[in-house]
């Protein structure tokens, strides 16, 4: 199992960091929202990458329903879980990642 999450958060790491060194040199030194440098939108986007690959090597995390959004630092928890236990086991997952300053969580509990 651990191999097989080793294997999905490469692919999703590759997949991201291609896609957004593409963006990145197709917008120039401004990426798509306008505010941010290339540079930073792709540190931001390669922040992501690393809290996701986190949270999917994360077994009691159900990685797949969390969506996750990085700016300078500040790492945004989105999506639905089976309970606070999990929502809790994830900000503290996505806050162990290196150059998380601060994260957010607007995860909500599933009603069953």
């Amino acid at each position: 199992m651990n191999s097989r999450r080793s294997f999905l958060g490469a692919v999703l790491a590759a997949t991201t960091l291609a896609t957004v060194g593409g963006t990145a040199l197709a917008e120039g030194t401004k990426a798509r929202d306008g505010d941010r440098s290339a540079g930073e939108y792709v540190d931001d986007k390669t922040l992501e990458t690393k809290v996701k690959s986190t949270l999917i090597a994360t077994e009691e995390v159900k990685a797949r329903n969390i969506e996750v959004q990085a700016r300078n630092g500040v790492v945004t928890l989105g999506g639905t879980v089976h309970s606070s236990a999990e929502a809790e086991l994830a900000v503290t997952k996505a806050k162990s990642v290196s150059g998380v300053k601060t994260v957010n969580s607007n995860l909500r509990v599933a009603k069953d």
